[in-house]
C-alpha cells in the first residue's frame, strides 16, 4: 500500500487505492465525505458537536449531479454540494447502492472514532480529515470538475465564510499547483 499519511497524494492515486476497497459501506463513507468536502463530523456523529450523521433526504441525485446538503459542523449552516455525474460517477456508485441498502433515514450512523478505523483499514493511516484536503487540492488542480475551481468557490464548497482560510489551512497544495504550472 502506498503512503496515503500525506496531504498530496494525486487523483489518480486516490482513485486506484479507492477501487481496491472491498466493503461497501466504508466506499460510501469515504466517496460521501470527499464528494462533500466534508468534515468526518458532518458525515457520521459529531465528536465535539453532538450533530447528526447525513440523512437519507441530505443526498439527491439529478441527471447531471450528485447533491448533498451538508450541516456545517463548526458554524452552523448549511452548504449543499454539487458533485458531476459524468466526471465522478465512480465515487457516487458507492453513495447510490448505500443508500439502497442502509435501513432508516441515518446514512452513516457512527462514530468519528469508528469511520478513523474504517479509514485506516483503507488508506493505511487515520487521518481521515486527509479526504478533505486530498477533495480540496484535486478540486484546485481541475481533476473534479471541466476546469481548475477558484479557490473562493472551494472554499464555498468546503463551507468557509472566509476565502482566506482555505489558503492559510490548505495551502500547502497551493505552492505546489504554482510550481507544477511553471
Amino acid at each position: 500500500m502506498k503512503d496515503f499519511n500525506r496531504f498530496n497524494v494525486s487523483y489518480k492515486e486516490f482513485r486506484e487505492q479507492f477501487e481496491t476497497i472491498n466493503n461497501p459501506v466504508d466506499t460510501a463513507l469515504i466517496a460521501t465525505i470527499y464528494c462533500g468536502y466534508a468534515r468526518v463530523g458532518e458525515i457520521v456523529r459529531g465528536r465535539y458537536n453532538p450533530t447528526p450523521c447525513i440523512q437519507r433526504s441530505d443526498v439527491e441525485f439529478t441527471p447531471k449531479h450528485l447533491f448533498l446538503t451538508i450541516h456545517t459542523e463548526k458554524i452552523k449552516s448549511i452548504r449543499k454540494v454539487p458533485t458531476s455525474r459524468a466526471l465522478e460517477d465512480w465515487l457516487h456508485e458507492p453513495i447510490r447502492n448505500h443508500l439502497n441498502v442502509v435501513e432508516g433515514n441515518n446514512l452513516f450512523d457512527y462514530s468519528t472514532r469508528w469511520a478513523e478505523k474504517r479509514f485506516e483499514k483503507c488508506f493505511g493511516t487515520q487521518h481521515i480529515h486527509l479526504l478533505r484536503h486530498w477533495a480540496c487540492t484535486h478540486a484546485l488542480q481541475g481533476h473534479r470538475s471541466k476546469g481548475k475551481l477558484a479557490m473562493q468557490d472551494i472554499a464555498r464548497l468546503g463551507g468557509w465564510s472566509n476565502t482566506s482560510i482555505p489558503f492559510k489551512v490548505y495551502g500547502h497544495f497551493v505552492t505546489e499547483d504554482i510550481a507544477r504550472d511553471v
